[in-house]
């Protein structure tokens, strides 16, 4: 029997209402969908996308409680912005690449939405709905990582690799390639309209915008000089092996073979935005590039407390650390921290990038580590090298 209109005007209501409130809780999401189509469609036992729309089977639809219906809309418009309709192709085992679209997309909710993973029903056939073969989530990789990790008796035609609720079967291709480039230009305009920091988004869409952006600053002139005048001074490792006797220089030389050991940490309290977040991550990004890859250390962040500091040596290292913190201010503890937690392998310096909204501790507590401040306020510290952008 065929729905009547105001069947399906209470239908669509309810997508409408979940839209509202995706909005609210993750607005980059929630932009996304305010220009995505809706449709009702009695030919689908359960959700879809094409790449274009969204479209429930209403039995299905009928079925779900609230947050059930915010979990499906999320699930489709992350396949969207993630390019699974339309990538792919070159990927040989169907059941494997669905298996790893519903992956990443699955640990991405739980991700956006802040949600205990326990509290979410619904599953995907296949365990672990969220996590890689490594027990990593999902959301820290793309979905050719994932497939490339998936083992081939996880993907055999009676697995039920499809998702319990939707279809894969509906996805689209994309010949000339417009429909990814017009969803690019979406995820780009949402994100700045809704202010969210590049380190919150999915791998694939930071990767994107990473691309589209460049760097403030010229990284390996400003590290190299400050290698040069303050760190050199400090360690006065490599030495240069030009100078016999007890007696060594820094060898300036061997510059652009590596420079190791910098611990970045990027301020995550209140006062600073997601963007002002992201700006920072971005400019280490964009250090990390302007080496070629040849610049290592540890990437933390901090509040009134550090986060402990992830140790990175390649760009692919670095882009899966996440920021966490929300709290006060305390540039103190960087120091602290440094001091009872690095002392087996001091930092050859201490890059702080903030607003400069705290208070600045005594020079003392930097152990004679040499600092460079990146500060995007008008905010002067009493010492150490201070970088604007």
């Amino acid at each position: 029997m065929a729905l009547s209109e105001e069947q399906i005007k209470e239908l669509t209501k309810r997508l409408f209402l979940s839209r509202t409130r995706i909005l609210i809780n993750t607005p980059f999401y929630g932009l996304l969908l305010m220009q995505t189509p809706f449709a009702i469609d009695e030919s689908c036992k359960t959700a879809y996308t094409d790449g274009f729309k969204i479209a429930f089977g209403s039995k299905f639809l009928a079925s779900l409680t609230d947050d059930e219906v915010d979990i499906v809309l999320l699930h489709e418009i992350m396949h969207i912005v993630l390019k699974h309709c339309f990538r792919g192709n070159h990927l040989k085992d169907k059941e494997r690449l669905n298996i790893a679209c519903d992956i990443v997309v699955n640990s991405n909710i739980v991700y956006a939405s802040g949600k205990d993973p326990s509290s979410i029903a619904l599953r995907c056939d296949v365990e672990p709905w969220r996590l890689t073969p490594s027990g990593k989530e999902g959301y820290l990789y793309t979905v050719e990582e994932v497939y490339e990790m998936l083992q081939d008796d996880l993907c055999n035609p009676d697995s039920g690799s499809d998702s319990v609720f939707d279809d894969h079967g509906r996805w689209i291709t994309d010949e000339d390639g417009s429909l990814s480039d017009l969803w690019d230009q979406r995820v780009v305009d949402a994100v700045k309209s809704s202010a969210t920091g590049l380190t919150s988004l999915p791998k694939d869409i930071a990767i994107m915008i990473d691309e589209r952006r460049n760097p403030k600053k010229d990284w390996r002139s400003i590290l190299i000089s400050f290698i040069q005048e303050e760190v050199n001074d400090y360690s006065f490792s490599p030495p240069d092996r030009r100078y016999e006797g007890d007696f060594f220089l820094p060898d300036f030389n061997d510059l652009d073979t590596r420079v190791k050991n910098i611990l970045f940490v990027i301020d995550t309290s209140g006062s600073m935005s997601n963007d002002d977040i992201s700006e920072m991550y971005h400019e280490i990004r964009g250090a990390i590039d302007q080496f070629n890859g040849k610049l290592s250390g540890w990437l933390g962040f901090f509040d009134d407390k550090v986060i402990p500091p992830v140790p990175f040596n390649t760009i692919e290292e670095f882009k899966i650390i996440r920021p966490k913190g929300g709290g006060g201010t305390n540039f103190e503890c960087i120091f602290n921290y440094v001091r009872d937690n690095m002392a087996d392998e001091l930092p050859s310096a201490i890059v702080i990038m903030t607003d400069g909204y705290a208070s600045f501790p005594d020079v003392g507590a930097t152990m004679g580590i040499p600092v460079m401040w990146v500060i995007n306020t008008n905010v002067t510290p009493p010492f150490g090298t201070l970088i604007k952008i």
